[in-house]
């Protein structure tokens, strides 16, 4: 068996400048060690060696791993040139540091950040519940200087009012854009509220002529489809070499660790992987959109929460589509 990639979430630090209400990492002072993250490297790069894999995406991230830049920076960049255009290092950051050395050598070496934004006038408090968004925007216009292409994620809460102006910066910028809805969401904001925002969104990125493949909800976009691959291509790694199906996971029984000698393709068909034995739902199974969204989260799609998502994923789809063949009639009749 041959994967197409893997992609482990790398957790570089729990420690973190900013105190979003729906994190799920314990912050503490804590980070990977030097030992960790060499067999990390060294078990990614037998498994692409061995044909295991063609490619490997490794996602830095943390707690903000820009706080520990020096620990990890030269291990994932010796890694990405052993194994050369088959790798990408993703960068998973709040972006409220960047000095200038740490900007060049992202740059220079071409690390893909994503960057967490969730609001114009108010993103991702600092632990004195300060908003973090003008920092961070003031970070993206220097780094678009150096690497005009990288991700912007948001995660939807209570930041409702804030997604039609961010629209209007992403769609100005031409950034890719990932909109996420809260794992633990259970009903609030009014999913009625979510899917009228969501609307006003697509609406305001096509009068920006921005490109409407660039943006998806959770898994669900238009172009190539993707889902979410966690226990089978994507997994998480602790600070302390513990191996998870997911990274909200962290916490709970590891399936193994990074200091056992087993391989990683190993411990993923391994039946301790619950995540093997997950199907989709019988529902998802003749939903119109059960091909695009593949059942989201396969960890947290239970009833409660598919009574929400399905319906605003639904109609984030037929929004999109319909937009999208509105922009091809104007370019078919101009």
């Amino acid at each position: 068996m041959q994967l197409d990639y893997i992609s482990p979430w790398i957790q570089t630090t729990n420690e973190c400048n900013l105190k979003c209400p729906y994190c799920h990492i314990k912050q503490n002072s804590e980070y990977m060690s030097d030992e960790v993250y060499e067999l990390i490297f060294d078990k990614l790069y037998t498994s692409y060696k061995n044909g295991v894999t063609k490619k490997v995406y490794p996602r830095i991230s943390g707690g903000e791993p820009l706080l520990v830049f020096d620990r990890w920076k030269d291990k994932a960049l010796d890694f990405k040139k052993k194994v050369g255009g088959d790798c990408l290092i993703e960068v998973l950051t709040n972006l409220t540091i960047l000095p200038n050395d740490i900007l060049k050598y992202v740059a220079n070496n071409e690390f893909l950040l994503n960057v967490s934004l969730d609001g114009i006038d108010y993103s991702k408090p600092y632990k004195n519940g300060l908003s973090s968004s003008k920092v961070v925007l003031d970070n993206i216009e220097r780094l678009k200087k150096y690497q005009p292409h990288f991700y912007i994620m948001t995660t939807l809460q209570d930041n409702l009012v804030e997604l039609p102006k961010l629209a209007e910066y992403v769609g100005e910028n031409k950034f890719d854009w990932n909109i996420t809805l809260e794992h633990s969401y259970n009903g609030y904001p009014d999913y009625r509220d979510i899917v009228n925002t969501l609307k006003l969104v697509i609406k305001v990125l096509k009068d920006k002529r921005y490109d409407l493949e660039a943006v998806r909800f959770n898994y669900c976009g238009i172009g190539k489809q993707m889902s979410c691959r966690a226990g089978k291509e994507l997994f998480a790694i602790y600070i302390n070499g513990d191996i998870f199906t997911c990274h909200t996971l962290f916490g709970s029984k590891p399936l193994a660790n990074i200091k056992d000698g087993r391989d990683l393709i190993e411990i993923f068909t391994d039946k301790e992987n619950s995540f093997n034995d997950l199907k989709l739902d019988d529902s998802c199974k003749v939903c119109s959109i059960g091909d695009i969204c593949n059942g989201d989260c396969p960890l947290y799609n239970t009833q409660k929460r598919k009574k929400y998502f399905c319906k605003i994923a639904k109609e984030f789809m037929l929004s999109l589509i319909e937009n999208k063949i509105e922009v091809c009639k104007e370019m078919l009749y101009a």
